[in-house]
């Protein structure tokens, strides 16, 4: 088995591949206005605005990193 490590910029494109308590967590993101109440649905989207308006202002600025474990024969 070999253990590979991967990383991948986070965008727009491919939000939904970050797990789901990051995806939507926006403690940093917010003036606190978002509580955990709020319906996830509605978290989701505010982070992805948030994402989005990150990219168009500052370019990519995040990584997703994942392991892949691999059998070599």
């Amino acid at each position: 088995m070999k253990n590979i490590l991967t990383f991948e910029k986070i965008g727009v494109q491919n939000f939904l591949k970050i797990m789901e308590p990051c995806r939507f967590c926006l403690y940093w993101q917010t003036s606190g206005e978002l509580r955990s109440e709020t319906p996830k649905n509605e978290l989701e989207k505010a982070k992805l605005r948030w994402l989005k308006d990150l990219e168009e202002n500052f370019g990519n600025c995040a990584v997703l990193k994942s392991h892949v474990l691999t059998a070599l024969q």
